[in-house]
């Protein structure tokens, strides 16, 4: 699973480390998190991941 790239999208930095962890657990390599929604829209034009988990109520710009 070293080849999946994965976004974490989340304001909370507790969820975001949780997240990682247990992905990193699970054999994930390739994790980043950003804390709104403007941030994974820049990321985003940057490199599209596999897989991007999204909070939806997040400030500067929700998942929506």
């Amino acid at each position: 699973m070293n080849n999946i790239s994965i976004l974490l999208v989340d304001d909370d930095d507790i969820a975001n480390f949780i997240s990682e962890k247990v992905l990193r657990t699970l054999g994930f390599d390739s994790i980043s998190a950003v804390t709104d929604g403007k941030q994974a829209y820049e990321r985003l034009e940057q490199k599209c991941p596999d897989l991007v988990f999204l909070d939806i109520n997040m400030p500067v710009m929700d998942g929506f």
